[in-house]
């Protein structure tokens, strides 16, 4: 994408006009948004040339889905227990005022399109390497690249001021294109060793061990601990490579990055939390994990052994159990398979369930993330008394990782992911994280060599060739 089309812009000057008069007599800012076609475009090429602080990606290679964002136009966030609620107050205010330039052959998504995600506790403060990334948020890019199976789009907003230069206005967009040109492709820098691990196997051993006395107590039927690591990095991150070598290795995954300064928070997530399209609602119970045969014979064998292991399968239901409890009252008729497949990746495979209903009248998907999230495949049961655990045993921060990273259209529709598989990189400092689910009967050391077995993707997406 080297030029916003001159179509695009003329729409915009046109929407920028109804908003500078709809701004001066509401004395709030105006969104105003256009889009209009454009050729085929990388989407990993444009997040990774961009120079822009905040920028935001979605790819899901298997669907030809893509979504860059570049810029803010607008931000909305939202702190705490109420963070979803204050997101879904914004946003509608923000549906309810912008002014949005006629097509003459709308585009894939209805604008506007709001891009962001949110940290998996709000009620922990955050981290310092999580400081740039709040509790929940929701951006507009100035700039956002549209690319599906059906064509290529550039949508570009503005926020107009009551006291704002329409022109003026209209020409900082224009010259805001020049910020997706250009893309580096060059060698990953080379990470040294682990150079600091808050739960090496002593400490996870012991937590594994109090999760399981809680469960013996029957104060829990389920937990998920994380581990963080952190690996040195020989130069800051070249987020190409990474995001090529992931989608070539994972193309079932969804891969995700968002930057916010020098930091990046990039992942390859195979877990979607829930899609709400045309008044569909869809969502996966992901939980029970193999690690993949060194040949078919193999993978056989321990695909066999995951579908009948008791510990796995009982994982697995809970979580089938208790989506299916959080999605029956916001969904009009909802249903799921009798048995769980398996979903097989490149180093690793999981028991999944899909789950598909019809959403009740006036939900959106902000309203699904807030009902779904934690799930039982990242928190616990009961999600409160997993939370606690959760707290007292991590000795970090996990930011968003086992978040969600989303995108949502104006009509209520949207994606919304399990931010998994996933490491946050600033400078040349990656920290890496990986969850397990424990139930009665986990053996720590077992759960210790499965989450080494999860931070792989991003261990090798990170090192050299």
């Amino acid at each position: 994408m080297t030029a916003i089309p001159a179509e695009a812009l003329e729409r915009l000057a046109s929407a920028v006009d109804a908003a500078s008069g709809r701004a001066r007599r509401s004395g709030r800012p105006v969104l105003a948004v256009a889009r209009a076609p454009v050729g085929a475009t990388d989407p990993v090429a444009v997040f990774a040339g961009s120079r822009d602080p905040s920028r935001w990606l979605w790819w899901g290679p298997a669907r030809g889905l893509g979504l860059v964002g570049l810029g803010a136009a607008l931000r909305l966030t939202g702190a705490g227990r109420g963070r979803m609620a204050a997101l879904r107050t914004a946003w509608r205010r923000t549906l309810d005022e912008s002014v949005v330039a006629v097509e003459k052959a709308p585009g894939p998504l209805a604008l506007p399109v709001a891009v962001g995600g949110l940290a998996f506790d709000p009620e922990r403060p955050r981290g310092t390497a999580w400081s740039r990334f709040p509790d929940a948020e929701l951006v507009v890019p100035e700039l956002l690249l549209e690319s599906s199976p059906d064509g290529t789009w550039v949508v570009v907003a503005a926020a107009v001021g009551a006291d704002d230069d329409p022109r003026e206005i209209v020409a900082a967009v224009a010259r805001r294109s020049a910020g997706a040109n250009g893309c580096r492709t060059v060698g990953a820098p080379a990470p040294a060793p682990a150079s600091f691990t808050p739960n090496g196997r002593s400490h996870w051993r012991a937590a594994v061990l109090r999760a399981r006395a809680e469960i013996d107590a029957r104060r829990l039927e389920k937990v998920v601990l994380a581990r963080q690591e952190r690996l040195r990095l020989g130069a800051p991150l070249v987020p190409e490579v990474a995001l090529q070598r992931l989608a070539g290795a994972y193309p079932e995954c969804t891969l995700f990055a968002v930057a916010r300064g020098d930091s990046c928070f990039v992942g390859a997530s195979p877990e979607p939390l829930v899609r709400l399209a045309g008044g569909v609602v869809e969502a996966t119970c992901l939980a029970g994990s193999r690690r993949r045969g060194a040949d078919a014979a193999e993978d056989a064998a321990l695909e066999a052994e995951l579908l009948s292991d008791a510990k796995e399968r009982h994982e697995h239901a809970l979580v089938v159990r208790e989506l299916t409890a959080r999605l029956a009252p916001l969904c009009s008729s909802l249903g799921a398979v009798p048995a769980p497949a398996v979903l097989r990746m490149a180093n690793v495979q999981h028991l999944l369930t899909p789950l598909e209903g019809l959403a009740a009248d006036g939900l959106g998907l902000l309203d699904l993330v807030e009902g779904l999230h934690p799930t039982p495949a990242i928190g616990g049961l009961p999600a409160d008394r997993a939370l606690d655990l959760i707290r007292t045993v991590e000795p970090f921060d996990r930011g968003w990782y086992s978040g969600a990273v989303l995108w949502l259209a104006a009509d209520g529709g949207g994606e919304a992911l399990v931010a998994i598989r996933s490491a946050l990189v600033t400078g040349a400092d990656a920290l890496l994280y990986a969850g397990c689910g424990i139930v009665g009967g986990s053996d720590p050391e077992r759960e210790y060599d499965e989450s080494c077995l999860k931070m792989e993707p991003m261990q090798w997406a990170l090192s050299p060739r």
